[in-house]
């Protein structure tokens, strides 16, 4: 029987106020090196990054377009990255983030879109399109206390792969929800 490698995603949203201090020398930030030590040990498949914008995450700024892009600098030849924009302008940070991910790159990095950015299935299906269009993997996420309903089989199919959170959107280290999980 062959066994499928099996897909094991780093999150780092606890990171982030240590990788953001040393965002000039991230060589010298002990998360930065513990990260990196994971990712050579071959079993990580992506590092997952979550952006954080106001209003969607009221009163959190997580992971700035600047540390991302250090991130992608120090990471991208070895390691696929994950970037979950929990924003609501998701096309106006992929803008940005387009300015330093190249083209070639973008195959590698898989951006993840909160349906709640969204007004309608359409706007979203258009999103993911476009998103798919400069090269990136797209992936739609969808927070726990939204309707499932919000999460139609038209954005299903369009998307790479879904994120079902199973606690509420906007900080770590939470206890798990099981508000939705059919218990």
């Amino acid at each position: 029987m062959r066994m499928e490698k099996m897909l094991i995603s780093l999150s780092i949203l606890e990171y982030e106020p240590n990788l953001s201090e040393n965002i000039n020398n991230l060589e010298k930030s002990e998360d930065f090196m513990n990260i990196l030590r994971l990712v050579q040990t071959g079993k990580i498949s992506f590092v997952h990054i979550d952006v954080m914008r106001p209003p969607m995450i009221p009163g959190k700024i997580k992971f700035p377009i600047s540390l991302v892009r250090r991130l992608y600098e120090k990471l991208h030849d070895k390691v696929s990255l994950v970037m979950h924009l929990m924003v609501d302008d998701p096309l106006g940070m992929i803008t940005k983030i387009n300015e330093f991910i190249s083209r070639e790159d973008r195959i590698r990095t898989t951006i993840i879109l909160q349906v709640e950015a969204f007004e309608s299935e359409d706007e979203a299906i258009k999103a993911i399109e476009t998103v798919k269009g400069y090269g990136y993997k797209v992936g739609v996420s969808l927070n726990l206390l939204t309707p499932e309903s919000r999460l139609t089989d038209k954005v299903v199919s369009s998307a790479d792969m879904i994120l079902l959170m199973t606690v509420p959107m906007g900080s770590g280290r939470q206890t798990y929800d099981s508000l939705n999980s059919g218990e």
